[in-house]
């Protein structure tokens, strides 16, 4: 085995907690292998011969051995005991068989977990009522919504949405250039984080790029 090859299987028992489950399956397996085998040989066994006999109607049953009496009352714990170490030696045994499972058939990619501090970072900031678009000033009380600057006719203000809503907000040049430079110096922050971000995932989870 190259060490490439060796190194890839051993990232992928670490995602998946190989070591955990499979030691917590394997202790799940001996504990119920050895509390299935203690109840056992606490079980009276069948030490009292019983001879064959003809039952009233005819039949005959043959000669078999017994428990003791009292037996049953004695062994009832015990044969309790027995079945719940066999239901934690198949609990065991189906953990360690599912952590096998998963290290075989799932892609190392499968297996790393998702980012979550970009996802706690969210989509990139969006800039409510940006002003966008422009228009020619036709009347002579527009005023900029911002700095209440006038805005003389002939001149061009800037808007979002709709020019002719009644609730339409203008802007003039400067604010609306204020604007648009505080929604850009928001989104290179933006980035810049993300960046970050995604610098440090990949540090974190080096095999992450490859394509095996």
């Amino acid at each position: 085995m190259s060490a490439r090859t060796r190194s890839y299987w051993i990232a992928k028992a670490k995602l998946a907690g190989f070591v955990w489950f499979f030691g917590t399956g394997a202790g799940l397996m001996l504990g119920g292998y050895t509390t299935c085998h203690y109840a056992q040989t606490q079980i009276t066994p069948r030490s009292v011969s019983v001879s064959g006999y003809t039952r009233a109607n005819g039949t005959y049953v043959a000669p078999y051995s017994r428990r003791p009496p009292g037996a049953v009352r004695h062994d009832a714990p015990y044969e309790l005991l027995s079945v719940l170490g066999g239901l934690v030696f198949v609990g065991g045994l189906t953990v360690s068989a599912y952590i096998v499972y998963i290290l075989l058939t799932r892609s190392l990619v499968d297996l790393i977990p998702p980012n979550h501090e970009e996802i706690a970072l969210g989509p990139p900031p969006q800039v409510e009522g940006l002003p966008t678009n422009s228009a020619v000033s036709n009347r002579d009380y527009y005023s900029c919504c911002i700095c209440s600057a006038s805005i003389p006719i002939g001149d061009i203000y800037w808007f979002a949405g709709r020019a002719r809503s009644p609730s339409v907000k203008r802007h003039c040049a400067a604010c609306k250039e204020k604007l648009t430079l505080q929604a850009r110096v928001s989104l290179a922050e933006y980035e810049k984080r993300l960046a970050a971000i995604r610098e440090q995932y990949r540090r974190k989870y080096p095999l992450l790029d490859r394509n095996d």
